[in-house]
């Protein structure tokens, strides 16, 4: 390094420190950082690997109307995205390490996204990782830069450190809404509803298939603004199971328990529930005031398809594939007979008529029996002859 580069170099430090200071002094830091690198664009951003949703915490060099539409649009084309979630703290690396600009050139993401803005490639590294996201540093380069080459990464390395301490220490990157965001998209992507409720049962937060469960059709309603179960029988289970927990999470063993809910013969649904100590809520980084994590799923969904093809094979009546597709999505033939409104020694019966029929005399032999008739592939592919 000459004295001219590490004068350059101290001098950027010293933007980004000002901007651990001073928040509002962010733009001018990454300024520095982008011209000592060599690009056109620097960011702050946050990435999730669930779903593709994210945000810049800052950002110089993009007009708002592209960061929009990448955000709104592109994410989710962005080819490079995937990659840079997983890399680890502090690490630089380019977009040309995963992909050639000829493959990227060939992109929807940068036919309608990054050539209009001139931009062939980014060097960038993450500051912070957790589970399922991360929050990075990039410098895009336009075509006037050229590639990411040896020198743009020494100049990473030197700054990505920097960049680092001074967003933590200005708090600029707030770990707490990241982690909320991650919870909330990883929870927005289950195929159960998820609700988050406070001690008095009014609903906090629903995941987009818990939202889509609420109605006088589905198995949760909303009474002004408090959680409550189409089925009545199913509701004074959860209304007891709820004042129990507001004693405490001991009250419910710390781990929560099941609830089976029947609407009808033809929509049965399972409910799971688990209290929310301080520790578990900054753990998934929840709504301080959620204090119960409730969890709805259906029972009749696309495993219903599997079964009912099971069932014709094996000459299955149709009490006895409502009883083996119950007992396959709860786990338990207690749990399975509530939910269908049976006692546990007819679904018993029912299940012993089952294996009769099939051959096999454990549920996990049931279980495998209904996985090698729904696979493509003979089971002999994979064993001894």
């Amino acid at each position: 390094m000459d004295r001219s580069d590490a004068e350059h170099l101290s001098a950027v430090i010293s933007d980004i420190y000002d901007a651990a200071l001073d928040p509002g002094h962010w733009p001018r830091a990454l300024e520095s950082a982008r011209d000592y690198v060599g690009g056109q664009v620097a960011n702050v951003y946050w990435h999730d690997a669930v779903r593709p949703v994210g945000n810049n915490f800052c950002q110089v060099g993009i007009p708002s109307e592209w960061e929009k539409l990448y955000f709104e649009t592109y994410l989710p084309l962005n080819p490079l995205q995937p990659f840079q979630v997983f890399c680890p703290v502090e690490e630089v690396h380019a977009g040309s390490d995963f992909m050639s600009f000829e493959e990227f050139s060939k992109t929807r993401f940068y036919r309608e996204w990054a050539a209009p803005q001139g931009l062939i490639d980014a060097a960038f590294a993450n500051l912070e990782r957790l589970p399922t996201s991360s929050v990075g540093f990039s410098i895009m380069r336009g075509e006037k830069h050229g590639l990411i080459d040896d020198e743009a990464r020494r100049c990473m390395r030197l700054v990505v450190p920097h960049i680092r301490r001074a967003a933590l220490v200005a708090k600029t990157i707030d770990l707490a809404q990241v982690r909320a965001a991650t919870f909330t998209s990883s929870m927005d992507a289950l195929d159960a509803g998820m609700f988050m409720l406070d001690d008095t049962a009014r609903l906090v937060h629903a995941n987009v298939a818990g939202a889509e469960m609420i109605g006088t059709s589905g198995p949760v309603k909303l009474a002004n603004g408090r959680f409550e179960l189409n089925s009545r029988a199913a509701d004074r289970m959860l209304q007891e199971a709820l004042t129990a927990g507001a004693k405490g999470p001991l009250a419910l063993g710390g781990i929560g328990g099941s609830l089976p809910i029947t609407l009808d013969e033809e929509h049965d649904f399972v409910l799971h529930m688990m209290p929310l100590d301080v520790k578990r809520r900054v753990a998934l980084g929840t709504d301080r005031e959620a204090t119960f994590l409730v969890f709805i799923r259906r029972l009749d969904g696309a495993g219903a398809v599997a079964v009912a093809g099971f069932a014709e094979r094996h000459g299955l009546t149709r009490q006895e594939a409502r009883v083996l597709r119950a007992v396959i999505d709860t786990g338990a033939v207690p749990i399975a007979a509530d939910v269908l409104g049976i006692s546990a020694t007819t679904a018993r019966f029912h299940l012993t008529s089952i294996f009769d029929k099939t051959g096999v005399r454990t549920q996990a032999g049931l279980i495998r029996l209904l996985i090698e008739g729904a696979s493509p592939f003979r089971p002999a592919a994979f064993g001894p002859d």
